[in-house]
């Protein structure tokens, strides 16, 4: 259960059981806050509808479910139910395709936030949370971040471990490609005085923010997912449930906030064997014509369903960055925009524990470079959040 309450006067101070020590990362709550809005950024933005609330909680990816009469603005379920356990993004998606509503609509976003999704700035419910971050076109419009000269995003929350949330683009206005799988990495902040620290990026997919309070012992990929199946181990460990939405059928354990980096399945997917793209998110997505992340000299391979193709790179480099992913697979999937909490609060349930002090820094990494300048029709985007042009970073 998360212990962490957000103010309106002051950021969030680090509390000794979520920092990660020699040991390795530890648990982030399931349901409630895994951070709060800084204050430089709540003044922005201090309230949201419904009702006025304060705007200053972050939570995890996990939705708590949604049936016709929870919350009451999603009648269109009908006899179908989205389990508890669910990220927002996918939650959405399944919600969507139950109501008849094409994910690709123009107004699929406002759509969304009338039945009890998320809204614009990717918040909703009592109290009001934010959830998934996603980036629109225009950081302006929910002004909690904004990208300096560098390229790199300005700090958005402060996390429970103390570390900090950023906007979606390290130096060079990218999205980073060296992501762990706690949703951290190490590299220079607008706000570290030219040192590297560990902090968090906000992400267009699960876990969008903090999966687990970094970073994690293992160097590598699969010893990280192991790590934080670890931490999570009652939820991690359950059968996969099969998920459908309008695009198709996959595989997603509930509750288990560790989804590969660049694969973004959080179990094997059964039609590969492996932790691949599922099926269940948008189809159109390619890695290769992503103008938004940064990119890596070298060869990538990219692994999505049961095709494994090899092609080289030639992008120089800028951002010196951290916790080099084990394998050479390079992103392949994104979900719809959000998704929404039961507008009433439900009690969390996590795995949280250890105790201990000090912040373990993630080894240094690839080098990356800015991507070219999106014209839009080429971007990383889904075609259905480009259509809507109504998802932006909290």
């Amino acid at each position: 259960m998360s212990t962490i309450t957000c103010s309106t006067s002051s950021n969030l101070k680090a509390d000794s059981k979520y920092i990660a020590d020699a040991s390795g990362a530890k648990a982030a709550a399931l349901r409630g806050n895994i951070g709060c809005i800084d204050m430089d950024v709540l003044k922005n933005r201090p309230t949201a509808d419904p009702g006025s609330q304060d705007a200053n909680n972050v939570y995890g990816a996990m939705e708590a479910g949604f049936t016709k009469d929870q919350p009451p603005m999603m009648s269109c379920l009908g006899s179908n139910t989205v389990p508890g356990g669910i990220d927002t993004g996918v939650a959405e998606l399944m919600v969507a395709k139950y109501c008849n509503k094409n994910p690709e609509d123009s107004d699929f976003r406002a759509w969304a936030s009338k039945v009890g999704g998320l809204d614009a700035c990717g918040g909703h419910a009592k109290p009001y949370h934010y959830h998934q971050p996603f980036m629109g076109t225009d950081p302006s419009k929910c002004k909690t971040y904004s990208n300096t000269a560098s390229g790199h995003s300005t700090r958005i929350a402060t996390a429970g471990d103390g570390n900090g949330i950023y906007g979606p683009n390290i130096d060079g206005g990218c999205e980073p490609i060296d992501l762990d799988v706690c949703g951290g990495r190490t590299g220079v902040t607008p706000d570290s005085d030219g040192k590297k620290v560990y902090y968090y990026v906000a992400q267009r997919f699960a876990p969008f923010t903090v999966g687990c309070f970094g970073p994690p012992k293992a160097k590598d990929i699969d010893g990280q997912l192991a790590e934080c199946r670890k931490l999570y181990s009652s939820k991690c460990s359950a059968t996969a449930t099969d998920v459908t939405t309008a695009f198709g059928t996959g595989q997603y354990i509930l509750d288990c906030p560790c989804f590969h980096p660049t694969t973004h399945a959080n179990v094997k997917q059964t039609k590969t064997g492996q932790f691949t793209y599922p099926a269940f998110l948008d189809p159109k997505y390619d890695p290769t014509k992503d103008k938004n992340l940064c990119k890596k000299t070298g060869t990538v391979t990219t692994t999505k369903d049961d095709t494994v193709t090899t092609t080289k790179e030639a992008d120089t480099t800028k951002e010196a960055d951290t916790t080099k992913p084990a394998g050479t697979t390079k992103p392949a999937g994104t979900g719809a925009a959000g998704g929404g909490d039961s507008v009433t609060k439900t009690s969390d349930t996590d795995a949280e524990k250890d105790d201990t002090a000090a912040t373990k820094k993630a080894d240094a990494g690839p080098t990356l470079a800015p991507p070219a300048a999106s014209d839009g029709a080429d971007s990383i985007l889904p075609s259905l959040v480009l259509a809507s042009s109504a998802m932006y970073f909290f």
